[in-house]
């Protein structure tokens, strides 16, 4: 007996569910090598990640195609504007994250951080973030809290004790204890 292979009238099906073939696109491709390709050509790649039709996917940003090639769901809601993104979450992460960074060097002496640094640092990390969105690891929220949480203590730190304060005031305490291990032997 034949087997069934998916065909209505000798005509295979366009997305069959029992067809266990691949498409011999198993290789993994990184951000920085798909952003390198068009949309036209990135719309294949995403039709078999996701449940939106041919024509759905070309309307879309290439950083939303490129977010569902690389299997990293959508961790809010999408509001109902129509603002086109055109940079990725893991972009707009790494780029919040240096431009604090870049705050804190300026105003403790003025100076900017390395920006060949930054960019090499940027270029690598970004590959690395995208894998822990897609793993559920990271997203906006947990960020968002830790950064809310590191910049409370920083308010608090700077608004009681100031942060010039800080090294005399650690000496201080350091001399303190110091003393009691003295006055204990």
């Amino acid at each position: 007996m034949a087997t069934d292979k998916g065909t209505f009238n000798g005509v295979e099906a366009e997305q069959n569910p029992f067809n266990e073939e691949t498409s011999g696109n198993d290789t993994k491709l990184t951000r920085a090598e798909l952003e390198n390709y068009t949309i036209k050509n990135l719309v294949p790649l995403a039709k078999g990640k996701t449940h939106l039709k041919e024509t759905t996917l070309s309307r879309l940003s290439k950083a939303e195609l490129i977010d569902i090639i690389l299997d990293i769901k959508e961790q809010e809601p999408k509001s109902k504007a129509r603002a086109t993104r055109t940079q990725s979450e893991s972009d707009n992460i790494l780029d919040f994250a240096l431009d604090t960074l870049q705050a804190i060097k300026i105003a403790r002496n003025g100076n900017e951080i390395n920006p060949i640094a930054k960019d090499m640092f940027k270029k690598s990390a970004v590959q690395k973030v995208d894998e822990a969105r897609a793993d559920g690891t990271i997203n906006n929220d947990k960020i968002n809290t830790g950064i809310m949480i590191v910049s409370g203590v920083a308010i608090a730190i700077d608004s009681i004790i100031g942060f010039e304060n800080v090294p005399t005031l650690w000496e201080k305490m350091k001399n303190k204890f110091s003393k009691k291990k003295d006055d204990t032997k």
